[in-house]
């Protein structure tokens, strides 16, 4: 399979092939489906994506259910949020309330080049997911209480947060301390939600990606975001921490200019911070026109045995040569 992949470097090729072995004999096409299947990146690598994040999150749940010293930290969360680039495709995944927003010149009614911002996930909140949760868990209507989940947690996606995802960590809490029946988990997931963009990789010109969690997207807009990261190309300005000043300078901190409402920030005491702002992790990813053609199909290694595992499909077709599934203990 592997050995027949590598033949192809295009998407023209491949339907070429396609067709040919079609036309000489019909049974073959079933087959050539499934390869097209295994290794085309609009369905492989979202696949791999979502069942790496769950595994991540399996993972370290795991770890405070075989070791009790870690018990603890699986009770924290944390949102997800990252992005594949293959070739001229561009995969994000998102879990939680953090979010990525590609921006590109695009010409307006007048032939004058626009910045526009173009999201590529979507936030996951008990807020934004209400009805969704609230269906998981008819007659239960504290599942979904003051835009959190039974009152507590506020993304409904992420890693960790054990006790919103199996029962058998509520009993784990002192008696005093444990969530009161009706409860139902799971309530949240870290499946997440994955989108593509396949850029014209001879055409592009100063796009670029941000991803950021909701310390930015609280105080600044996508297209505030996005015209900030262009007035720093134009200074030659790092675009991570122009944004940092931006949103910065959206907070009500005492203080006209910039240095004074981060001396402002700082002498919180670090307990009281994180009611005053939250985590604010920024990355600015620039792409350059290049010479590679559009779709053009990701390498495949030519001397493994197997394909990698980033372009296996998970599906009935594949289950008798795939290696049993772990099973958790839980």
């Amino acid at each position: 399979m592997v050995e027949t992949i590598s033949r192809f470097r295009s998407v023209a090729e491949w339907n070429e092939f396609e067709r040919q072995i079609g036309l000489a004999n019909p049974a073959n096409i079933p087959t050539a489906k499934l390869i097209r299947e295994i290794f085309d990146p609009s369905k492989a690598i979202p696949d791999s994506l979502r069942k790496a994040f769950q595994q991540a999150d399996q993972t370290f749940l795991l770890s405070g259910v075989l070791d009790k010293s870690n018990l603890q930290d699986v009770f924290s969360g944390a949102c997800l949020l990252m992005s594949f680039i293959v070739e001229n495709w561009v995969f994000v995944a998102n879990a939680g309330d953090s979010k990525a927003v590609f921006g590109k010149q695009f010409p307006d009614q007048h032939g004058e080049m626009q910045w526009r911002a173009m999201p590529l996930s979507t936030i996951h909140t008990a807020q934004t997911e209400e009805e969704l949760v609230m269906r998981s868990h008819p007659g239960e209507p504290d599942a979904v209480t003051g835009g959190r989940i039974k009152g507590y947690l506020e993304p409904s996606r992420g890693l960790g947060d054990a006790l919103f995802k199996d029962k058998y960590f509520n009993k784990c809490l002192l008696p005093e301390a444990q969530l009161p029946e009706p409860f139902t988990p799971p309530y949240t997931t870290a499946n997440p939600d994955v989108e593509m963009l396949q850029i014209d990789s001879k055409q592009e010109k100063d796009s670029f990606l941000i991803l950021a969690s909701d310390g930015l997207w609280d105080m600044v807009s996508d297209q505030q975001a996005i015209q900030c990261v262009a007035q720093a190309m134009r200074n030659n300005e790092n675009a991570s921490l122009a944004l940092l000043k931006k949103s910065l300078e959206m907070t009500s901190f005492e203080g006209e200019t910039l240095s004074e409402k981060m001396a402002s920030s700082l002498k919180l005491p670090a307990k009281l911070r994180r009611q005053y702002y939250d985590d604010t992790s920024i990355i600015v990813i620039f792409f350059r026109p290049s010479e590679l053609p559009a779709n053009v199909l990701p390498a495949i290694p030519q001397h493994s045995s197997t394909p990698p595992t980033s372009f296996v499909k998970i599906n009935e077709k594949l289950q008798g040569y795939l290696p049993p599934q772990s099973t958790s203990p839980l």
